[in-house]
């Protein structure tokens, strides 16, 4: 089973997202005060904490947000999902 480690986001377009910890999800929308929330096919982002963690250990300072995801998560297998998975927290 998976687990979500930071929830992420931001109240201006063009800005790194923050964690916030917890947020309010909205179907067909997003994340509530999500500045990328919207009517439209990508309305909350994901990413792997794997991939994060690979990032720092080359060096780099990646605090979760930054690469603009509402999701950090860890134990999910996104290659093995297929397109329109529907995931739930």
């Amino acid at each position: 089973m998976g687990q979500v480690i930071a929830v992420c986001m931001s109240k201006k377009k063009g800005t790194a997202k923050k964690n916030v910890g917890e947020a309010v999800f909205v179907a067909d929308f997003g994340i509530e005060n999500d500045a990328h929330a919207g009517k439209w096919h990508r309305q909350v982002s994901l990413l792997s904490n794997e991939k994060i963690e690979a990032f720092r250990a080359r060096g780099a300072i990646a605090p979760y947000g930054c690469f603009g995801e509402n999701l950090v998560v860890d134990g999910f297998d996104f290659a093995a999902l297929p397109v329109g998975t529907r995931l739930s927290c």
